[in-house]
């Protein structure tokens, strides 16, 4: 039964790394995603935005991050949650008042407002989590080194710090609890102290790696001439395509939005017009084929692997 578990395993990663997203080209991703982060900025809209989350939850699913964004689903929820309760609290402007707590008036327009904001938050988030899922380190380095060497080194180190660092700790917590040290027995001053020297162990381990990897690069001449690429990504007929597909929709998506289609009002007066003619929805169709383009490739990719 384990063999056959781990099998099952097996095939589900084999299936969400080898999918169809992360075979195209690195800049086809990184394009489309930068399109996606642009758009829902510009299109502060909450039936846009909510569209965009369904789409990038189902893009996260099919990723296969699914796991990623379960253990930091807590965290984003307490996020979009500060964001639609603090912000009625403190923003008052607006006309439709509903109630009043201590004094404090409770705006529609303010309620709203915190609706949005909360999507667009959730949107750029797992965004980032479906993009970590399909552009690694050395298609990172492979689109942005060429631009800027050091700056591209730099930001892949740094992108990578957050979850080394988390385990680093996990194994400093599990090699100092044999000697002893806990973070959940003694009074709060010890376990301070004990959190603050496990922290510091951590950061040690890290800057003296950060230094090797410094030492080595410099060795191997990191940006002393041109740059070669250990991975070689050749565009293909269908990124073409695809890379097409998205610039063209970004341009129109761009110009609906520069005459005011799936744009929402909201202070200082909210505006009542939602949705109120065929361009509106026009905007929001072609939002949804932008949208679509991930899908649309894994499901093909999928149906091709079935046939």
């Amino acid at each position: 039964m384990d063999i056959q578990r781990r099998a099952k395993r097996g095939a589900r990663k084999l299936r969400a790394t080898d999918s169809g997203m992360q075979m195209m080209h690195p800049v086809v991703i990184v394009a489309y995603y930068g399109g996606l982060g642009l758009l829902c900025m510009v299109q502060f809209h909450p039936l846009f935005l909510f569209l965009a989350l369904a789409v990038l939850l189902v893009q996260v699913w099919l990723n296969g991050a699914w796991r990623q964004l379960r253990e930091w689903m807590w965290a984003y929820m307490v996020i979009a949650l500060s964001i639609l309760i603090w912000n009625p609290i403190f923003s008052h402007r607006g006309d439709w008042v509903l109630f009043y707590i201590k004094d404090i008036p409770i705006v529609l327009e303010s309620i709203i407002y915190g609706f949005t904001m909360m999507l667009l938050v959730l949107c750029v988030l797992i965004m980032f989590l479906s993009y970590n899922a399909l552009v690694g380190t050395l298609k990172f380095l492979y689109i942005f080194s060429r631009i800027s060497p050091r700056i591209a080194v730099m930001t892949a180190m740094a992108v990578r710090f957050v979850p080394l660092l988390r385990r680093r700790l996990s194994t400093i917590i599990d090699i100092q609890r044999t000697r002893g040290v806990s973070l959940r027995q003694g009074s709060l001053i010890e376990r301070l102290k004990n959190g603050a020297r496990l922290l510091q162990i951590a950061l040690v381990w890290s800057l003296e790696e950060a230094m090797h990897t410094a030492d080595a690069l410099a060795a191997k001449g990191y940006g002393s001439g041109p740059r070669s690429s250990y991975d070689h990504y050749k565009m293909g007929l269908r990124d073409r395509i695809s890379l097409a597909w998205i610039i063209m929709l970004f341009l129109i998506i761009i110009v609906g939005w520069m005459y005011g289609y799936g744009v929402m009002a909201i202070y200082p007066s909210l505006d009542e017009r939602m949705m109120d003619n065929g361009l509106e929805w026009g905007q929001l169709f072609i939002f949804m084929c932008y949208l679509m383009i991930p899908l649309i490739i894994e499901g093909r990719e999928k149906l091709q692997w079935r046939s």
